[in-house]
Order: C-alpha cells, then sequence, then structure tokens
C-alpha cells in the first residue's frame, strides 16, 4: 500500500477516496486509455500472493471498511482518512482459494441485485410517469376522453369547451401560518397544539397497526402526512 504519486493507473489496482466523501472503493477492470489519479485517493497493491484484490475491494464494501473509518474518527472533525490510519485497518483473510469462491459469488450476486434494481427503477419511472399523466388528464380534460378541447393559457394549453376557469383568490381564503420554525414546540408560543410545518414525518411502509391515520395527502403516491406528535 502506498500514498499516490503522479503514475499511470493499471488493471487490478484498487482504489479508496481518502478525503471528503472517505471511503468510496473502485477496483480498475480496464483501462482503455493512460489515466492518474489526483491525491485525494489512495491506491491499493498487493505486497505479497497473501490476498486478492477482488476479494479486499468486497470487504472494503462491506460494513467492515466504513465502521473501522468511523472508530478511526472518533473525537475529530477532520473529514479525512491518513494512510497510517488506513494501513492499521484489521480484516478477515481466508484462505486465496476461499477469497477467490468469495468474490466470485458477490460478482455473480451482486451484479443481479443490481440488474433487478435497474429494472425496478425503469418500473418506477414509468409509473410514476403514467400516474402523472393520469393526474394532468383528470384535471385539465376531464374523464371523458372524446371530449372537445378549446385554447387556454400558458399553462394550461387547452380545455374543455364547457369547463371555465377562475382565479384562485375568487374562491379560496389563503391564510398564512402564524409561527416561524423556532422556537420549536414551545409551549409559550404553540400551547401544546399541533402545528404543520415543512418536512413533517412520513409514513413508513411497516407502520403498525396502532400507527396514526394520514391527516393529508403529499404528492406522492405513496407516502402520506402526518402532523407531529404531541401531548395534547
Amino acid at each position: 500500500m502506498r500514498k499516490t504519486p503522479t503514475f499511470s493507473l493499471e488493471k487490478n489496482y484498487l482504489l479508496v477516496t481518502k478525503d471528503g466523501t472517505i471511503g468510496k472503493v473502485a477496483i480498475v477492470y480496464d483501462m482503455p486509455k493512460p489515466a492518474t489519479l489526483n491525491s485525494g485517493v489512495f491506491v491499493t497493491r498487493p505486497l505479497k500472493a497473501q490476498y486478492r484484490q477482488d476479494f479486499l475491494y468486497w470487504v472494503l464494501v462491506s460494513d467492515v471498511f466504513p465502521e473501522f473509518i468511523a472508530f478511526s474518527m472518533v473525537g475529530t472533525t477532520i473529514n479525512h482518512l491518513y494512510q497510517k490510519t488506513f494501513e492499521r485497518f484489521v480484516y478477515p483473510l481466508p484462505p486465496l482459494r476461499v477469497q477467490q469462491h468469495i468474490a466470485t459469488y458477490l460478482d455473480a450476486s451482486c451484479a443481479a441485485i443490481d440488474a433487478a434494481v435497474v429494472a425496478k427503477r425503469r418500473q418506477l419511472k414509468t409509473l410514476d410517469e403514467l400516474r402523472r399523466g393520469i393526474i394532468q388528464d383528470s384535471v385539465t380534460k376531464g374523464l371523458d376522453p372524446n371530449v372537445r378541447t378549446a385554447p387556454g393559457i400558458d399553462w394550461l394549453p387547452r380545455i374543455p369547451k364547457h369547463w371555465g376557469v377562475a382565479k384562485l383568490k375568487r374562491h379560496t381564503r389563503i391564510i398564512r401560518g402564524q409561527f416561524s420554525h423556532r422556537p420549536r414546540n414551545d409551549p409559550a408560543f404553540y400551547d401544546h397544539t399541533p402545528s404543520f410545518k415543512p418536512g413533517v414525518s412520513q409514513q413508513r411502509k411497516n407502520s403498525s397497526p396502532s400507527s396514526p391515520k394520514p391527516l393529508m395527502k403529499t404528492d406522492s403516491a405513496s407516502q402520506s402526512c402526518f402532523l407531529p406528535t404531541l401531548s395534547l
């Protein structure tokens, strides 16, 4: 292991960030063009044939390495991984044959999981676009797909001919909230009355049966919004 001078990267080098967002890991599989490292990155190469780079990669990607970093940074506010600290990292070291089997297993398993995640994200994006399209068409054209429309305004290009338009202030009374963000939940200001504010907690997927019922809808179809829990 050595601190990186200016030199060209090579295949099978293991890279670890040491500044900013520390502990990010990458392994070089191919170098179609010459490239170098900046001073914010460590490169590791085996001194002896006692470990495999692909196995060490998975060790560093696991929770073992981040927990070591957190333990090593107790009492300091400097977001930096020193080389001496990195060199003291203790990690499990099975025989080389076992390292190879573990690395091969994780390569295949995580590749399959990553592919499933990509597919799911693509599906979620498609469903989100479908949801937004349904909302847009319903509130601007109604539920009749054959309705005749007429030109509207810039942000409302076309609406049904028999619909009207109106400014919000003609039908709605808009009142600004009375309190600022601080002091929060101070009885002198809030008198123990629940106060809605941006950033309130969202309903979790695994909510227990005793969880409070949603008090209002948010923009996301999968989330419900609650007032902060206060003693009444």
